[in-house]
């Protein structure tokens, strides 16, 4: 018996195991920052809005939710919440992104056009010279649009894009 509850918890690096439990298809998968009343992680099973994930958050706590009128556009995963009191009724929503290192721990994929200078040096191979070039590159030339258009920055080549690839979608 002991041997037996020795190879049932034994890890098989085939398999590549999640650390957590994540459901297949989590929806979106979004961070609630300031001016929520339960800051962090949220798994979102359906195509929420804002200002619907406003008012769950808000109801399941017992406070008043703010008044909120924006967009609402549904939301993607990995994108960062925040809200900002204008007054006791009112509040302005701030959509940003989660950090890479957040994104790439939650199996969310990342895309070029949606990382700041500190999330280039999240990824292996790159350091701060690297990183100021690349977000040089997208201040002068636009956005990427996809991993491959990273090799027009000097200093990265086929070699770096595929070791990269693992964190892209």
């Amino acid at each position: 018996m002991f041997s037996v509850y020795m190879v049932s918890r034994l890890v098989f690096r085939e398999e590549n195991p999640p650390a957590f439990f994540v459901l297949q298809d989590p929806g979106a998968v979004v961070g609630l920052g300031d001016g929520f009343p339960w800051q962090g992680i949220r798994q979102i099973d359906d195509e929420c809005s804002p200002e619907s994930v406003i008012l769950l958050t808000f109801s399941e706590s017992g406070a008043a939710a703010p008044f909120y009128r924006g967009g609402n556009t549904p939301l993607v995963s990995g994108e960062l919440l925040s809200l900002t009191p204008l007054n006791a009724e009112k509040a302005t929503l701030s959509r940003s992104w989660l950090p890479a290192s957040q994104r790439i721990a939650l199996s969310i994929p990342l895309h070029p056009d949606r990382m700041a200078l500190v999330d280039w040096t999240f990824l292996p191979g790159i350091g701060p010279k690297l990183a100021e070039r690349i977000e040089a590159d997208r201040q002068k030339n636009g956005d990427f649009g996809s991993l491959e258009a990273l090799q027009r920055v000097t200093g990265i080549g086929p070699k770096r894009i595929e070791s990269w690839k693992i964190f892209f979608e």
